[in-house]
């Protein structure tokens, strides 16, 4: 297969086979991790080889999706006329995922925040507010996965 190319909000994105899986299962209500099989570090972004031990072994694995933000900022001005500003985008640090032993190997997923009704933030998160999983429509079979205060 080739690459898909999909827009967002007058923004193409391109999705290759490696992370088909990731947009597809979004599409369906699930967010996935990569997980070495090696090593049974995960990971994100999804990529070929394991950071920690170079494998090219690895596993999707579902998330319940549930995190805290480590790190938020305010947008003050969207980057493009489709991205209405103001708006939160952080990083969440997954709660099912355990990297006790290797806290360098966190997940942490960049992403717009949104409040609890779903609405755009115009005031920064505080750092460690729970937050949840939820899917935006990009094309047929695809979204992308967002957060929102829990």
């Amino acid at each position: 297969m080739t690459n898909t190319v999909i827009e967002y909000r007058g923004v193409q994105i391109q999705i290759d086979e490696l992370e088909r899986p990731y947009f597809t299962a979004a599409a369906e209500g699930t967010l996935l991790v990569q997980e070495c099989t090696q090593c049974a570090i995960p990971r994100y972004p999804p990529s070929a080889r394991c950071l920690a031990c170079a494998s090219s072994q690895w596993k999707w694995r579902p998330s319940d999706g549930r995190g805290r933000v480590s790190a938020c900022v305010i947008v003050e001005r969207g980057v493009r006329a489709e991205f209405e500003a103001p708006y939160a985008v952080g990083l969440v640090a997954l709660d099912d995922v355990d990297v006790t032993d290797h806290p360098e190997h966190a997940v942490r997923i960049l992403s717009c925040i949104r409040g609890r009704d779903g609405g755009r933030l115009s005031e920064p998160v505080p750092d460690g507010s729970p937050v949840e999983v939820e899917f935006e429509p990009l094309a047929e079979g695809f979204a992308l996965p967002m957060f929102r205060m829990a």
